[in-house]
């Protein structure tokens, strides 16, 4: 269960990754993603990008529960979204 759920966090992080590239690139083909085509050439051009953080493992562990007030002025907390992919940005 664990696995399955890091591979669906990895796969949405690719997705909106994937869509930023696709965004910011006029020359990209059908099919290609910032005019790279293959998720091995993403992932070396990902590799090699020194401006990209990952970010870090938790190793197994949850992530620690916090709440933060919404746009709307409502608390909502982390422990909201368990089982949904979320992306964080501050």
């Amino acid at each position: 269960m664990r696995r399955r759920r890091r591979h669906l966090v990895i796969a949405g992080l690719l997705a909106a990754a994937a869509l930023a590239a696709a965004g910011c690139s006029s020359a990209a083909g059908a099919g290609a993603v910032g005019g790279v085509s293959s998720a091995a050439d993403q992932q070396k051009l990902a590799d090699a990008n020194p401006n990209l953080d990952s970010g870090s493992s938790l190793g197994g562990i949850r992530a620690p529960d916090f709440t933060l007030t919404n746009q709307f002025g409502q608390k909502i907390s982390l422990s909201a979204f368990r089982g949904k992919v979320i992306i964080l940005a501050f």
